[in-house]
């Protein structure tokens, strides 16, 4: 059987090369792409890879320092060591390997070793006395509070032999006023109006008065009290203190 042939004019066969020559194009442009994509998979099977490694390697070492911290010995709370992270010494270089302070370091635990064994041996026979108490400071003022005889006994022909003496310590709440400041205010002859002039103060359009600064700084910076427990306070004693000033 004869193949059938195909009778093409001159412009239908121009047609059909610049088709073929367009379907070219496209193939090497999506076999491009397509080997472009073979590149960046494997690319991408790498990273994920060593990105897995990472994380293994991250969770090891968080379940050992979780042990490390939390363990039965995590009294201990010894870290891993990490290279990377600097280390201070705070042994002088003549103590780092040296024999000879060790062997002294080591003589001076089993003295106190024995002396410690040694006292406790002591303390079932020796008869332990509290220790003295301190005297009170002489110069902190004395408030004095005499005690009366019950009622009911009579004191006539009585000798007061002297008194028993007893002291405590005792605190007495800080003291809050207010501090009114009262600049009088004329007329002159000539018709002019003065008043007295405003004192120097450290915060002029605040409530809150030198003495009150130096109290709130005092207590923030020597006694280590943060700002807001030291509102709460003067909250409980009446006084109003916006936030900003105290802050400021």
């Amino acid at each position: 059987m004869k193949e059938p042939v195909i009778t093409l004019t001159l412009e239908e066969y121009e047609e059909l090369r610049k088709e073929h020559e367009c379907l070219e194009k496209e193939h090497a442009e999506l076999q491009r792409k397509y080997e472009a994509s073979l590149q960046e998979y494997s690319r991408q099977v790498e990273e994920i890879s060593a990105c897995t490694a990472v994380i293994a390697d991250l969770r090891w070492k968080l379940a050992d320092l979780t042990r490390r911290l939390w363990g039965k010995s995590s009294e201990k709370r010894h870290l891993p060591e990490d290279a990377g992270q600097l280390s201070i010494c705070f042994e002088s270089p003549s103590d780092v390997n040296d024999p000879v302070a060790e062997e002294q370091k080591t003589a001076g635990k089993s003295v106190t070793s024995e002396n410690g064994y040694n006292r406790f041996r002591k303390s079932f026979t020796k008869k332990i006395t509290p220790h003295a108490r301190k005297p009170i400071d002489p110069s902190l003022p004395r408030e004095e509070i005499i005690i009366p005889m019950p009622e009911g006994l009579s004191l006539e022909g009585a000798t007061k032999l002297g008194e028993e003496v007893s002291e405590q310590y005792a605190v007495s709440p800080a003291r809050f006023y207010v501090k009114r400041i009262i600049r009088p205010k004329y007329r002159l002859a000539d018709g002019r109006i003065i008043t007295a002039p405003m004192p120097v103060m450290a915060h002029p359009h605040s409530n809150a008065s030198e003495s009150v600064l130096a109290h709130i700084a005092t207590a923030k910076y020597y006694d280590h009290l943060p700002l807001h427990r030291q509102l709460d306070i003067f909250e409980r004693e009446g006084i109003h203190l916006s936030p900003s000033t105290v802050s400021n």
